[in-house]
């Protein structure tokens, strides 16, 4: 029997083979290790200061405000000559010519039964010929409530002013009540408008005697205001004896409003 031949295995020796390079200190080399240390050791520190605004700048939260009509509802008629103001407070008459006192109906309406009002339905009478009308101004003010970010209450007014060339034996108006902010307010800071919750009573303190104008110039000086955004209809003949202003007012389920984080 011929053997069979085993196969002899070739062995191979290995050894490594190092390279060191050794770079001087101006090299390009070494400015890259320095400068990706230093920016891992203040990398952090550096986004933290500099993206400051993205914990503190302004965001914004949606809330269904509380709202509540308040019964010192204020029209202001003009006829081409001289104003009327109507008010059921003589002091907001100032020195303009005061008539009877308007006849005034408010309803507020919880839509879905959550305990907020989602529409305010107000009628306003004010005696007077209604041919001789031409220019309409009413004062709407309202409580004003939040506090999802923080408790936020004070008052308000909405002002709506129409041009009726033709008369006005009635007006309806149809729109929505918004929130303006001119800058955000601070989130868990001291709320500054409670001192100036009264803002009636805070201004005849420093003037006796106010016309809507006077209220008007005050309210949208604010830093937060009230827009009431609607369209209107004007029916020049009807009732010649007086004029009634009808206003259906939404309030917005999610209302936008602008807020600073605080860091406390």
């Amino acid at each position: 029997k011929r053997k069979r031949k085993e196969s002899k295995m070739v062995k191979v020796l290995t050894d490594y083979y190092t390279i060191t390079h050794h770079a001087s200190w101006f090299s390009l080399a070494t400015l890259f290790c320095i400068l990706t240390f230093v920016s891992t050791l203040l990398g952090p520190f550096f986004l933290a200061f500099s993206g400051e605004r993205m914990w503190t700048g302004p965001k914004i939260i949606y809330e269904q405000p509380d709202v509540s009509i308040d019964s010192s509802i204020m029209v202001r008629t003009y006829d081409g000559s001289s104003f009327q103001t109507f008010s059921v407070d003589n002091r907001f008459n100032g020195e303009e010519i005061s008539s009877r006192v308007p006849i005034i109906k408010t309803m507020e309406e919880d839509l879905n039964q959550d305990g907020l009002t989602d529409k305010v339905k107000v009628e306003v009478t004010v005696m007077g010929n209604p041919e001789n009308v031409r220019n309409i101004k009413v004062g709407l003010p309202f409580k004003y409530s939040f506090s999802d970010i923080q408790e936020y209450k004070t008052k308000m007014m909405a002002f709506i002013s129409i041009d009726t060339p033709n008369g006005a034996s009635q007006v309806n108006t149809f729109g929505t009540l918004n929130l303006s902010q001119r800058t955000p307010f601070r989130a868990n800071a001291k709320n500054e408008t409670e001192t100036n919750y009264d803002y009636i009573e805070n201004m005849l303190r420093k003037k006796p005697s106010l016309t809507l104008l006077d209220i008007e110039r005050e309210m949208t000086s604010r830093n937060e205001t009230l827009n009431y955004d609607h369209t209107s209809m004007v029916i020049p003949r009807g009732n010649q004896y007086s004029t009634k202003i009808k206003m259906a007012i939404d309030i917005p389920e999610y209302q936008s409003i602008l807020y600073i984080p605080s860091l406390e």
